[in-house]
This record gives C-alpha cells, sequence and structure tokens, in this order.
C-alpha cells in the first residue's frame, strides 16, 4: 500500500493524548501515535480537487502526505505523469504551554522607549500587513543614525516604517550590526494591545531571532485616603522567527 512510510513519535506523544482523551475507550491499546483535528469541511474540499484533476492517469499517481509535527500544516500532493497538485491545511492543534528560551547575554539589538511613541508607528506598520513582519534593528554608520525598521507587504505591495534612533524619545538604542527577522503577524498583535495598556516597551533580538518584547505597567494603588502606592508590572511576550 505504502511506497515508504516514515513516522516518528514526539516524546510526549501520551501526556498529549491523555489530554486529547481523558477517558479513552478501554478496549483500546494506546500505541505510540500523533493525532490532529482538521476542518472537515476544508479537508473534504482538497480531497475532492485532488480525485477530480483532468489529465491523471490514477494507476501512475501517486499521493505524498507529509505532516512535520504539532503547530507544523498538514502537506498533501498529488504527482502524476500529466503534473501536480499541493495543498497545505492548517491543523487545529491543541495549544502548546511552553516557555521559550531568550538568551538575555545574547542580545543583538535592543530598543527601550515610551509606548505611547511606539504605538502610532507599529499601528501603521501592522494596520494593511498580510501575513508576517519583517523587524530589524540598523546601528549607526557616520551620518547615519541608527533605526528600527517595521517591515510589512500585502497583494498591493510593500510598505516599510522607519523609527530613526532619537535620544529625546528613546531610552535605550543597541545595535552593533545589523540584525533582521521575519515573524508570523498574528503573534504580534499582541505587541499593540500591550503598548496601549503600557507606560514603556523594550523590544530585544537574541542570537537565535527569539523577539522579546517587554512591557512595562505603572499602576497607583489606594494604600490610605491620603496616600498611594505605585506598583510595577511588567508583561513579557517571546516570539520565534520564521527563518
Amino acid at each position: 500500500m505504502f511506497d515508504e512510510f516514515d513516522f516518528h513519535a514526539p516524546e510526549n506523544w501520551l501526556e498529549r493524548e491523555q489530554q486529547r482523551a481523558p477517558e479513552p475507550d478501554a478496549d483500546v491499546t494506546l500505541q505510540p501515535c500523533v493525532s490532529f483535528e482538521l476542518h472537515m469541511k476544508k479537508f473534504i474540499e482538497v480531497i475532492s480537487i485532488l480525485l477530480t484533476r483532468q489529465k491523471m492517469l490514477k494507476d501512475q499517481a501517486t499521493m505524498l502526505i507529509k505532516y512535520d509535527g504539532i503547530g507544523e500544516p498538514l502537506h498533501l500532493a498529488l504527482n502524476h505523469p500529466g503534473g501536480g497538485v499541493a495543498f497545505e491545511m492548517r491543523t487545529l492543534d491543541m495549544p502548546i504551554v511552553a516557555d521559550i528560551p531568550f538568551e538575555s547575554d545574547k542580545t543583538q539589538a535592543q530598543l527601550i522607549m515610551n509606548s505611547d511613541t511606539l504605538l502610532p508607528y507599529w499601528r501603521e506598520a501592522v494596520q494593511n500587513a498580510k501575513d508576517t513582519i519583517h523587524i530589524a534593528f540598523y546601528p549607526s554608520q557616520g551620518a547615519s543614525k541608527g533605526r528600527l525598521q517595521l517591515s510589512t507587504e500585502n497583494e498591493f505591495g510593500t510598505s516599510e516604517v522607519v523609527i530613526p534612533y532619537d535620544d529625546a524619545i528613546m531610552e535605550k538604542f543597541t545595535c552593533h550590526t545589523p540584525v533582521r527577522r521575519r515573524y508570523q503577524l498574528a503573534p504580534t498583535k499582541a505587541i499593540g494591545l500591550s503598548a496601549t495598556f503600557s507606560n514603556k516597551t523594550s523590544l530585544r533580538v537574541d542570537v537565535n531571532g527569539i523577539l522579546s518584547a517587554q512591557f512595562m505597567i505603572q499602576r497607583t494603588i489606594p494604600v490610605t485616603v491620603a496616600h498611594t502606592d505605585p506598583q510595577l508590572f511588567f508583561v513579557d511576550h517571546k516570539i520565534c522567527p520564521l527563518e
């Protein structure tokens, strides 16, 4: 049936299966496996397209089904002498609860500035973006100031928002070599939301491309009628790069 079958179960396969089905059927013996859910309607549409390909010699057609792991799409590819077609389907995975390590001692670039100053730039960069955002830090070179550059694209073209280094609006800007990374847009939307409710924002990128967006939130807590106590809270988002 299979020309090739390659399977490597993740180390936490049993834990994930128990989370997916807390009370499994008593007659079922659990074996190493990978389980995920798909949007049924979309899956049927894809299969229908594959089965109705014109000029397809069914006895010469081969199907590749590939799944690289949690968080990755399901890849379906049909190959035959008359051509081929491929699809990638997003799986409905359970959310992954994990801490993303950030190597603070290997930070390549960092910016700290007031959130209300950063927010208009950020909103302008992401408002018409499609799927991804490039975040780049450039060091000062001669007369050229260091800068943070936010780049996005959509079906109409590309957009760039540049924030040049200015000690009047930036508390800190550290960058010795150009740093440019690409991130999925959806996770970065939390940056704009957190900046809305914070006083200061820190953006850092380490050697692995992990983006750390940290927000300082100051709230005044009433202690007595005549005295209040300012409290500082910090929110930290960590986002993995796409490449």
